[in-house]
């Protein structure tokens, strides 16, 4: 496909997005924060691109750190998160209503919370409450700024003693460079130019190891709202106790198409499971689509995973004539969000003062 052709699909420049990933990830670990806190768990709180950083992070440090992480999506703060559990706010804008929701919920039940935004409400409301705010550079949409948002939080939890997210980043930026470059590539040899010709009118269902789970939602994401396709995503050993029924016994006339992260340095009990599956898929006549993400530790596999999942969604969405970057669907869906949220906000402190005045 020529540039001129790529500027027609692809106006705002959603390539150069994709491509400066690397380098978001070395601008943001550049430094390592000032900050010290004590706390004994982290909650990281995010939606959409914002979210998925803390997805990744939390299933690279599953097997290294010794302070629980869980990643929360919603409106709800757990209950049991208090003075001894350290929230991260993570909102590119700076403006998402379920995270502003639960950054109050977090400063309520006395959580030690720090916020990571480009700006927005997130920022002002920290200043206001004395809040440490770390600020990554804006101006572009959030799922193109994944490697800011990854890159800022590694480097808060790394100087936080949670994991050495920060300089596993570091070590892999040169090859994660190299298999950039392998992506890019205007040849038949792109493995993701590739395989976006074979998934044209197909329905992608990603699965992938439990700690590539960040990963495999990051691929379904981002066949959503850049290639504007239906996709799903699930995991090994999982899929063998339920979705395989459903493969194998009734959905073979489907137009969805299977597509398993294959790590071939899993661990020996994770690679007989997902060999297992792959069996029984090509023995059921599926045409099965296999990706081998290579990497020398969980953090490269996922990030060179991500990488490849954003130019096959990029090529997809060439392919289907569509441009990669507005998502007025969403954009629609936030305007009913906030006035729903706005009405949320009067009954809550109408029932608020009512029982103030009871």
């Amino acid at each position: 496909m020529t540039e001129n052709e790529n500027h027609v699909l692809d106006p705002s420049n959603m390539a150069k997005h994709i491509m400066s990933f690397v380098d978001q990830l070395e601008h943001a670990t550049t430094e390592p924060i000032d900050i010290s806190l004590d706390f004994k768990r982290l909650v990281i709180c995010g939606m959409g691109g914002s979210g998925i950083s803390g997805d990744i992070l939390a299933d690279y440090s599953f097997e290294l750190s010794e302070v629980p992480i869980i990643v929360v999506r919603g409106v709800q703060m757990p209950t049991w998160a208090s003075e001894e559990t350290l929230v991260v706010i993570t909102s590119y804008s700076g403006n998402t209503k379920e995270t502003l929701e639960l950054y109050t919920q977090a400063l309520e039940q006395g959580c030690h919370v720090v916020g990571l935004s480009s700006g927005g409400q997130l920022e002002e409301m920290c200043k206001t409450d004395g809040v440490f705010h770390v600020k990554v550079p804006g101006g572009i949409q959030p799922r193109s700024a994944l490697g800011y948002l990854l890159g800022y939080l590694g480097n808060l939890m790394e100087s936080l003693g949670i994991s050495p997210c920060r300089s596993e980043i570091r070590s892999i930026l040169p090859a994660l460079k190299l298999k950039r470059d392998m992506l890019i590539q205007d040849s038949e040899e792109n493995p993701a130019r590739s395989l976006a010709l074979r998934l044209v009118d197909k329905i992608p269902v990603i699965y992938a190891y439990p700690y590539m789970t960040s990963s495999a939602l990051r691929w379904k994401n981002q066949f959503n709202e850049n290639s504007k396709m239906i996709s799903f995503h699930g995991t090994i050993p999982e899929f063998n106790h339920n979705e395989i029924v459903g493969w194998i016994e009734g959905g073979s006339e489907k137009p969805c198409i299977p597509i398993f992260l294959y790590d071939p340095q899993a661990p020996e009990l994770l690679m007989h499971m997902m060999n297992a599956s792959l069996d029984a898929m090509n023995e059921g006549g599926h045409e099965v689509e296999v990706v081998e993400i290579d990497g020398s530790s969980i953090l490269e596999k996922n990030l060179f995973s991500i990488m490849f999942g954003d130019f096959t969604s990029l090529y997809l969405a060439y392919l289907n004539q569509v441009d990669p970057s507005p998502v007025k669907s969403i954009m629609s869906l936030k305007d009913r969000l906030r006035a729903a949220l706005a009405r949320h906000a009067e009954e809550k402190a109408a029932r608020k003062a009512a029982k103030k005045e009871a």
